[in-house]
């Protein structure tokens, strides 16, 4: 039997049922987390061969190893291997524990990105040049060597956004458009973070938009969903609450599911998620970041709902050999929207559930700022119907 393993696999929260999956699919799986046993979801549990519970954090800095912590995750891992035999994949579906993931490969020799393939996937910089490599536009962008050289790309572009090139979400991310902008950023910048910085993209109908899926064994894309979000990261952190939903299939443009192919092809991704983001502007479609995992939060139930599928379960067949289009049998827009306990609404939880039967198809309390405090997601038919639920959840007293 096949053994795979799953780190931290109780985190995030809606990925326990890849564990269900691939014991369903004949995976023996065991996993490490820092969660004790009985923290576990009762699934999670009982698909796991075996659980350690142990902690993962081995970085002395951004993908940089402790070589001591490092050494008792290995360890562990290999008490693993030893119990239950060779492992045939690594996967934390987290971006944090992408550098764990290829060393553990490389040192167990288990298929899947490696140390060396892994800096093109995490550096925003490599990233830019892998975009350009296969014809999708990208807009001017450096790494930051110094203070002067900052000023002289801000006098040439205007607006400039700054941020770490290793690192995930708006994190430690700067917009940058005047030289006092510039002196106070770089007066608290973090010295030991690398830099990089690119014009600000921007637009009256700017739009930031997410090319989501998993590639087969062969590198091709096996299902992709597009998911426009209201602003761009940067403005969700700043205070808004994010909402998005993902387009019908006959709405996806035909050259951003180029650019998002050809993109898949150019990172080597196999058998793995892929969350890419781009900027649309007009008609340019702007290459931004990818993300060699699955894409956060709820998308993944949003990507069941929408398309009547389950994610985890194509997933798992994939990474058991299947390749080619996963079949969805509807195309439906399923949507996020959130609510905050500061605002007095019209309607309770309660009463929406009643009022919109089973056009809400999950809910849930949120644990972060940009979720908002309690989530729904919904589905519907077209968008006006979409954007009539949404007004519903948010109307006030």
């Amino acid at each position: 039997m096949s053994t795979y393993l799953l780190l931290s696999p109780h985190y995030p929260p809606r990925l326990f049922p890849f564990a269900t999956a691939l014991r369903n699919h004949g995976f023996v799986v065991v996993g490490i987390g820092d969660a004790q046993p009985h923290e576990l979801k009762n699934e999670l549990r009982e698909n796991l061969a075996e659980y350690l519970p142990l902690p993962l954090d081995c970085y002395s800095g951004k993908g940089v190893f402790d070589e001591y912590r490092y050494d008792v995750i290995y360890r562990a891992v290999a008490r693993l291997v030893a119990q239950h035999g060779r492992l045939d994949g690594i996967e934390s579906f987290n971006e944090y524990w992408l550098p764990l993931e290829s060393r553990l490969r490389e040192d167990f020799n288990v298929p899947g990105p490696r140390p060396a393939e892994l800096e093109g996937m995490i550096r925003k910089s490599r990233m830019k040049l892998t975009f350009a490599s296969v014809g999708v536009p990208v807009v001017p962008g450096k790494i930051v060597q110094d203070y002067r050289e900052l000023l002289n790309f801000l006098a040439t572009e205007k607006t400039i956004i700054v941020k770490p090139d290793i690192g995930v979400g708006a994190f430690d991310t700067h917009k940058v458009a005047s030289v006092d902008e510039a002196e106070a950023f770089w007066a608290k910048r973090d010295p030991n973070v690398l830099y990089f910085m690119e014009r600000f993209i921007q637009g009256p109908d700017r739009e930031l938009l997410s090319f989501d899926g998993i590639a087969d064994g062969n590198g091709d894309v096996a299902f992709a969903a597009v998911h426009p979000v209201n602003d761009g990261l940067l403005e969700i952190v700043s205070g808004g609450i994010i909402a998005y939903h993902n387009t019908l299939q006959t709405e996806i443009s035909l050259v951003l599911r180029r650019y998002g192919e050809a993109t898949v092809k150019a990172f080597g991704l196999r058998r793995r998620f892929f969350h890419i983001e781009f900027f649309r502007v007009g008609e340019i479609f702007y290459g931004l970041e990818l993300n060699a995992r699955p894409p956060g939060v709820l998308t993944l139930d949003m990507m069941n709902h929408s398309r009547g599928i389950d994610i985890w379960k194509a997933w798992a067949a994939i990474v058991a050999g299947k390749n080619g289009p996963i079949e969805c049998p509807r195309d439906l827009i399923c949507f996020y929207t959130a609510r905050v306990n500061r605002l007095n609404y019209k309607y309770s939880n309660e009463e929406l559930m009643s009022r919109l039967g089973n056009s809400i198809v999950f809910s849930h309390p949120m644990d972060s700022p940009v979720m908002g405090d309690f989530g729904f997601l919904a589905v519907a038919a077209t968008h006006d119907e979409r954007r009539r639920i949404i007004e519903e959840i948010s109307l006030e007293k």
